[in-house]
């Protein structure tokens, strides 16, 4: 007996939240080296 009550509303949100990591993380990392080379 499978319960679908919940919505996958977190799960997407914690998806988007991990996204928003990585993005910062890809564009942080390039930017502190320019930062530090500058």
């Amino acid at each position: 007996m499978i319960d679908n009550e919940e919505p996958p509303e977190p799960i997407a949100s914690d998806y988007v939240e991990l996204g928003t990591l990585i993005i910062l993380f890809i564009i942080g990392g390039p930017l502190n080296l320019a930062a530090h080379t500058q």
